[in-house]
């Protein structure tokens, strides 16, 4: 996982049929299982599937992506056979276990329509409890509050579809609850040192202001800013349920020190890409702080 620039971007009059995405930077995501089906003294041979995604985070649409499909052929040649130890020669490794708690703030942004198409944060205060194995992996389980500016200002601005009569009028008693996020997280992580590859999926608890992003995102195309009463907009099928209901979050965190050394104390810095199931939702970057209990060590 990583990030890629992109040359040609979607463009209404120089470049009207390329809706994969409209910003030059966008998240590089790529997959690949390979099988040897041949090896010798001196190569490997392996078949591989691949597959490619670029998108990017929901910060500007139009955003549809660049999917691919690969299948691959490589070998990789060695100098000489590899040398056969022999029994006992191997170090012994000492396994560990230790508790962790964390906390972290997060600056995500997003858009919330075409027709509302300007980025606005979403702010994030988030922490978690659980275990490191080995000092390689952590699992979790975590909670999150989450306040989406685009919600909250949609029902303060009195837009389209919370104007008195209108489906959600009811959400300008308090924009502040119907623009907020609360969630139940599980958290799993591999750690290689100072970097960490963060995998989460989350069951949302209370996140009505998603109702109005699929309204306006998934009816007819093209919905205007004051969306007519006749408009056709998004229903609310089991694919919406899904995707309300249940949260992913994927990423890379730079730890200040290295986790090779199990420190009691900790700081990281991270990107992450949040999503309604797969759909995208904000791209995030946060900081946090680990506490770690002292390990307990077996062979």
């Amino acid at each position: 996982m990583g990030g890629s620039y992109h040359t040609e971007g979607f463009d209404a009059v120089n470049n009207p049929n390329n809706q994969a995405t409209t910003t030059d930077l966008t998240w590089a995501f790529r997959t690949a299982f390979y099988y040897r089906f041949l090896q010798t003294q001196n190569s490997d041979w392996r078949v591989g599937i691949n597959y490619a995604h670029h998108s990017n985070g929901h910060t500007r649409l139009l955003n549809q992506g660049y999917n691919s499909f690969l299948a691959s052929l490589s070998v990789s040649f060695h100098e000489k056979e590899f040398e056969v130890l022999p029994a006992g020669s191997l170090p012994e490794y000492e396994s560990s276990r230790l508790n962790y708690f964390s906390l972290r703030y997060g600056q995500g942004f997003n858009v919330l329509a075409l027709a509302i198409n300007d980025q606005r944060p979403v702010y994030t205060v988030a922490g978690e409890f659980g275990r490191v194995y080995n000092n390689t992996f952590k699992l979790g389980l975590g909670f999150a509050y989450r306040l989406y500016q685009h919600y909250y200002d949609y029902i303060r601005n009195n837009e389209s579809l919370v104007q008195d009569g209108r489906e959600f009028d009811y959400f300008k008693e308090d924009p502040w609850r119907y623009g907020s996020n609360f969630a139940i997280t599980f958290n799993g992580e591999f750690l290689l040192n100072h970097i960490g590859l963060d995998l989460q999926l989350g069951l949302n608890l209370h996140k009505p202001g998603y109702q109005i992003d699929w309204r306006l995102n998934e009816g007819w195309d093209n919905t205007p800013r004051e969306v007519p009463e006749t408009w056709m907009l998004g229903e609310f099928n089991s694919k919406y349920q899904i995707k309300k209901l249940i949260s992913s979050r994927l990423g890379l965190k730079y730890y200040l020190i290295g986790n090779e050394q199990a420190p009691k104390h900790n700081i990281f810095l991270g990107a992450h890409l949040s999503a309604n199931l797969g759909q995208a939702d904000f791209t995030e970057f946060s900081i946090g702080y680990v506490y770690q209990w002292k390990p307990n060590k077996s062979k």
